[in-house]
């Protein structure tokens, strides 16, 4: 047929130069449950492909569909051994999820009739739900029943587990299954108040009962701060470049927040006192970034008797605090919370762990009712910290939510979950 159609051209007592242009320069697919997905071309790998995977489901689709769009510079296209017709519906498995040079192949002759082109079609499709979390059950960090507090944090690569002032448990975060081992703690006070663990330019903080600080470069060996003084109430977080925290006055005994490079305390400006509403028992903070570059740290914390919702509070400079309350959307109040800008949203999860709320600026908060849900086993569950291990290296997706379970008599449980579309790898 293409002969024919090629030498039909031809046939004139004119002499007249057709062209060898044998590109492809749209390709385009019915849509995918109402949504179109752009193809992109590569013309110098003559390859054909959506950078955008469709739905995990789409296989059921692409099995017969339509191409709506093919356009070309050339005379003719056949696709193996039959001329492409718009009309015919295709079957696009033998394109799906191909890699190198493999997928299915369109032939592009010119106008010429002599010069051809052939492409090579891949159809991404998701092998997972983007947007589902799933989670995975771990070792537990001991068979010991913890007395007190305990209290994870992702650290160097490592998952570490602190359950005293001189025990810790630490595994390769990438370990799986994980490989826990037991470590001797030297340089903290036996009031080493666990909870307010922070990491700071790769460097561990705590504060202990008597408000001192003590640092640590690799979370075993630890000394105390003598330039952060003995009225430290708590760390937050860092903040706008620095560790930001909150300090006792020294003669009105009024709280106020404060910055510093992990040895001393700056001592410029006036200082924001601390309202009373702000937590100051069992924060988390996180960090997201706006559209116009700024990032924020929010923090949330234990409840105070009689509040009515969880509210986190912001800042930029650490120093500057202003809180996300509101009065419709709220997000409902709970024991131990813990927030985390996660995937491009703001999640928010505590109490019994039988339910997360989820925020797109931090202010309007919504139950998840799908997807991003905890197992069955989660709930009821009161006693947990919360570590999250970031992804640094785009070639080593990390982005893991670890939940360790124990502390205060309760049994061990560790569990490890990630959103499935960040540990996706890019084309």
């Amino acid at each position: 047929m293409v002969s024919i159609a090629m030498s039909s051209c031809l046939n004139t007592d004119e002499t007249t130069e057709f062209s060898s242009n044998a590109s492809i320069t749209a390709f385009g697919i019915d849509t995918i449950y109402g949504v179109e997905y752009d193809f992109e071309i590569d013309q110098i790998r003559n390859l054909i492909y959506n950078r955008d995977s469709l739905p995990v489901s789409a296989d059921t689709i692409i099995d017969k569909t339509l191409i709506t769009t093919l356009s070309t510079a050339g005379m003719a296209v056949m696709s193996g051994d039959t001329l492409f017709n718009a009309e015919d519906s295709v079957n696009l498995l033998p394109a799906m999820n191909k890699s190198g040079s493999e997928g299915m192949k369109f032939k592009v002759y010119a106008a010429d009739g002599i010069t051809t082109r052939t492409y090579t079609l891949q159809v991404r499709v998701h092998r997972q739900d983007p947007d589902s979390l799933v989670w995975k059950n771990m070792a537990p960090f001991s068979r010991d029943v913890v007395s007190g507090e305990q209290k994870a944090m992702a650290f160097k690569g490592d998952i570490l587990v602190y359950t005293s002032y001189q025990s810790l448990y630490r595994t390769p975060a990438e370990a799986d299954p994980c490989t826990w081992t037991p470590v001797m703690v030297s340089g903290l006070p036996a009031d080493v108040r666990l909870g307010t663990l922070v990491s700071y330019d790769g460097v561990l903080y705590v504060v202990s009962g008597s408000r001192e600080v003590y640092r640590s470069a690799d979370g075993e060996v630890w000394e105390v701060v003598p330039g952060l003084g003995n009225r430290v109430v708590t760390l937050i977080a860092e903040a706008g470049g620095k560790l930001s925290g909150i300090v006792e006055g020294e003669t009105d005994g009024k709280y106020y927040f404060n910055t510093c490079d992990g040895m001393a305390w700056d001592n410029d400006g006036v200082l924001q006192e601390v309202p009373s509403d702000f937590p100051l028992e069992g924060l988390y903070a996180t960090r997201s970034t706006n559209g116009n570059g700024i990032v924020k740290t929010v923090v949330v914390g234990e409840p105070y008797d009689g509040q009515q919702s969880t509210v986190p509070w912001s800042t930029e400079d650490g120093r500057l605090w202003v809180d996300y309350a509101t009065t419709e959307a709220a997000c409902p109040v709970m024991k131990r919370p813990f927030i985390a800008y996660y995937g491009g949203n703001f999640y928010v999860w505590g109490g019994n762990m039988d339910a997360i709320y989820t925020s797109v600026n931090g202010i309007a908060w919504f139950k998840t009712e799908e997807k991003f849900l905890f197992p069955e086993a989660f709930a009821g569950k009161t006693n947990y910290s919360v570590a999250i291990d970031p992804t640094v290296d785009a070639n080593d997706k990390r982005d893991f939510i670890w939940v360790v379970f124990g502390g205060f008599g309760t049994g061990n449980d560790v569990w490890k979950g990630r959103l499935n579309k960040l540990g996706f790898n890019e084309f």
